[in-house]
């Protein structure tokens, strides 16, 4: 049963009928890997603290610096230099000390199945598209549904991979093309919040198990043009990734 605390904290999402008190309890019991504590991964793990999910790994092995600020709205001045597992952590507790938070500051490109153990699903917050691909073969390896984003100045995307039943990254980004990485190309705070949420809406949707997720289909936001559309994908029949999955 919910505590009477929970149920204060939580009330205006239990009233939605498509969450309810048996939808609270399956985000408490959900447990999610946020794979990057930058822009995504900083707003992500902000939203689904809030939510009350109940366990959010935290992967990543940077520090804060002075140009994350504009985007990264998880963090303050005071966090500069500060490994961003830690300051994160803090944060989060802060906001919502019911939520388990595991922190592990390692890198994501070789301990991707490592950290995705336990997990439920992972948000790709990532910024290279070596460390996506690596979340990728984890995901579809551990059959663990993988939530992507991706931004590049006023434009982002968001896509859904379910293994063995929609398209995997290696489908939607074949030969190496990939969106740009924020390390190359600028990035507006305000679109990587549309795209963050994004992710963590598609995140509470498989959590409750209700409407439609973004498989089979790619979101692509243009910002500065006021236009949303989406992309249908496939799953590649010859794709040396998921093709046997």
């Amino acid at each position: 049963m919910l505590t009477p605390e929970q149920k204060e904290r939580y009330s205006r999402q239990i009233m939605i009928p498509e969450i309810g008190e048996i939808g609270q309890k399956k985000l408490s019991r959900s447990r999610v890997l946020i794979a990057g504590l930058g822009g995504l991964g900083s707003l992500a793990s902000l939203y689904l603290t809030a939510a009350g999910v109940g366990m959010l790994r935290l992967a990543d092995r940077d520090r804060v610096s002075r140009p994350d600020l504009n985007r990264q709205l998880l963090y303050v001045g005071a966090d500069i230099g500060r490994m961003k597992t830690e300051a994160a952590s803090e944060r989060l507790l802060s906001l919502n000390d019911a939520c388990c938070i595991d922190p592990v500051c390692a890198d994501i490109c070789t301990a991707a199945e490592h950290l995705l153990e336990g997990c439920d699903m992972v948000i790709d917050a990532t910024d290279n598209v070596e460390a996506r691909r690596a979340i990728n073969r984890a995901a579809v390896k551990s059959g663990v549904p993988m939530i992507h984003g991706g931004i590049d100045g006023f434009s982002g995307t968001v896509a859904v991979i379910l293994p063995g039943k929609s398209a995997c990254f290696e489908c939607l980004f074949p030969d190496g093309r990939t969106d740009p990485s924020p390390r190359t190309i600028g990035s507006i705070g305000a679109v990587v919040g549309i795209v963050a949420s994004l992710q963590c809406t598609e995140a509470l949707k498989l959590i409750l198990s209700t409407g439609l997720p973004m498989s089979d289909r790619m979101l692509i936001i243009r910002a500065d043009r006021g236009e949303w559309k989406f992309i249908q994908t496939r799953r590649n029949p010859d794709c040396t990734l998921c093709a046997s999955v």
